[in-house]
C-alpha cells in the first residue's frame, strides 16, 4: 500500500511536490496501489517512484517525470501522457490502452505484457524497443520509427502503421489482420507466419522481405515492392490484390533459394500474371520429363476418388530445367483443400508410373524369354548342321540300304 505521508504530499499540488523530491533527491517515493484516477499530474516529477498497481485511469500526465517508475501493472487507461519521461520505466502488463503518448519517450521501457491497444503513439520513438507480444489492437502507430523492433507475436489488428518504419523489425507470428500499412517501409522484416489477412499493404516496401507462410487472404498487395522477398507457402486467395507489383525477382524457399525467374528479371507485369493464376491451381514439378499417360490417368483417378472433384491442366511452363504443370481446382478451394489435392495427384502420378514400369517389366522379360528360346532353337539347328555337314556320305549301295 501506498505511503499515507506520499499519498497526502502529491495532493497538496505540482510546486510542493516537485520541491519535496528536489529537497530529498535520494528518497523513493511510495505510491504503490495508489488511486490516483482522474488526477492532474501535469508536469509532476515521479522519476524512480514506486507505482506498482497504482491507478491512474484517466490522469493528466502530460510532460510527468516517469523516467525509471515502476508502473508494473498499474491502470494507465484512457491516461494522458504526452511528451511524458518514460525512459527505463517497468510497464510490464502496465494497461495503457486507450492513453495518449503522443510525444512520449519510452526508449529502454520495458513494455512486456502491456495493453496498448488504441493507444496513440503519433512521435514516438520505438526503434529496438521489445514489443513482443504486446497487444496494440487498433493502436495509432503511423509514422513512427520502429526499425529493428521486436513485434513477434504482437496482436495489431487493426493498427496504422501507415508510412511506419519498420525495416528489419521482427513481426513474426504477428498478428495484422486490417492493419494499414501503406506506404510503409518493411524492407528486410521478418513476417513469418504473420496474419496479413484484409490488411493494407498498397504501395509498401516489402523488399528483401520474408513473406514465407503468411496468410494474405484478401490483403491489398496494389504497388508494393516485392523484389528478393522469399514467398514460400504464403497462402493468397482471389480477393487477394496484386496488381502494379514492382519486383525483379523472388524466392519461393528461405535462406535465399529457389529463385525465380531463375536468371535475369520479371518483365513488367510478370509477377502478377503469375501469382494471381496460382492462387486457384496446384503446381506439379516434374524434373526429368513428364509421363502423360501417367499424368493423365492420375488427373482422371483422383477425380474419380473425389465426388465433385473437377481437375482440368491450365498450364505448362518450364522454369530453369523443370517442367511445371499448373491444375485449376475449383473455385475457392482453402489452402488446405489444395495442398490435399496436389499431395494425391502426386501420389497417384507415383502409382501410375509404378504400374507402368511393371507392365513394361513384364512385357520385356516375355520378350527376353521369347529371343532366349529363338536363340536356343537356332542353336540346336546349327548343330544340326554341323553334324550333318561332318558325317561322310556312305558309297556302299548297302550300307547306304539300296541293295
Amino acid at each position: 500500500m501506498a505511503d499515507r505521508n506520499h499519498l497526502a504530499r502529491i495532493r497538496q499540488g505540482i510546486e510542493t511536490w516537485n520541491l519535496w523530491r528536489k529537497e530529498n533527491p535520494d528518497l523513493r517515493p511510495d505510491l504503490m496501489q495508489a488511486d490516483l484516477s482522474g488526477a492532474d499530474l501535469n508536469g509532476f516529477d515521479l522519476s524512480q517512484a514506486d507505482l506498482f498497481g497504482a491507478n491512474f485511469w484517466a490522469a493528466n500526465l502530460k510532460d510527468a517525470y516517469l523516467n525509471g517508475a515502476d508502473l508494473r501493472g498499474a491502470n494507465l487507461r484512457d491516461a494522458n501522457l504526452s511528451q511524458a519521461n518514460l525512459s527505463k520505466a517497468k510497464l510490464y502488463r502496465a494497461k495503457l490502452d486507450g492513453a495518449a503518448l503522443d510525444g512520449a519517450v519510452l526508449d529502454g521501457a520495458n513494455l512486456s505484457g502491456a495493453i496498448l491497444s488504441n493507444a496513440t503513439l503519433s512521435s514516438v520513438t520505438l526503434r529496438g524497443v521489445d514489443l513482443n507480444g504486446k497487444d496494440l489492437r487498433w493502436a495509432d502507430l503511423s509514422n513512427k520509427d520502429l526499425s529493428k523492433a521486436d513485434l513477434s507475436h504482437a496482436n495489431l489488428e487493426g493498427a496504422n502503421l501507415s508510412q511506419a518504419n519498420l525495416s528489419q523489425a521482427i513481426l513474426a507470428g504477428a498478428v495484422l489482420n486490417k492493419a494499414n500499412l501503406n506506404r510503409a517501409n518493411l524492407s528486410h522484416a521478418n513476417l513469418n507466419r504473420a496474419n496479413l489477412n484484409r490488411a493494407n499493404l498498397s504501395q509498401t516496401d516489402l523488399s528483401h522481405a520474408d513473406l514465407s507462410q503468411v496468410q494474405a487472404l484478401a490483403t491489398n498487395f496494389s504497388g508494393a515492392t516485392l523484389t528478393a522477398a522469399c514467398l514460400e507457402d504464403w497462402t493468397l486467395n482471389s480477393a487477394t490484390l496484386l496488381g502494379a507489383i514492382q519486383c525483379d525477382y523472388v524466392y519461393l524457399k528461405v535462406g535465399q533459394q529457389e529463385r525465380r525467374p531463375g536468371s535475369g528479371n520479371f518483365v513488367p507485369g510478370e509477377f502478377t500474371r503469375r501469382f494471381n493464376r496460382a492462387v486457384e491451381t496446384v503446381e506439379l514439378i516434374f524434373l526429368n520429363g513428364i509421363d502423360w499417360k501417367a499424368l493423365l490417368d492420375s488427373l482422371h483417378q483422383v477425380q474419380c476418388e473425389c465426388s465433385n472433384l473437377t481437375l482440368t491442366i491450365q498450364a505448362l511452363e518450364r522454369n530453369d530445367d523443370a517442367l511445371v504443370v499448373r491444375v485449376r481446382v475449383p473455385s475457392g478451394s482453402s489452402e488446405r483443400e489444395k495442398a490435399e489435392i496436389e499431395r494425391e495427384l502426386k501420389q497417384e502420378y507415383e502409382s501410375q508410373q509404378q504400374a507402368m514400369a511393371e507392365k513394361y517389366q513384364a512385357q520385356f522379360n516375355v520378350e527376353v524369354a521369347q529371343i532366349d528360346c529363338y536363340r536356343q532353337q537356332r542353336a540346336n539347328l546349327m548343330e544340326l548342321a554341323r553334324l550333318a555337314a561332318n558325317t561322310p556320305f556312305a558309297t556302299d549301295p548297302k550300307v547306304r540300304g539300296e541293295a
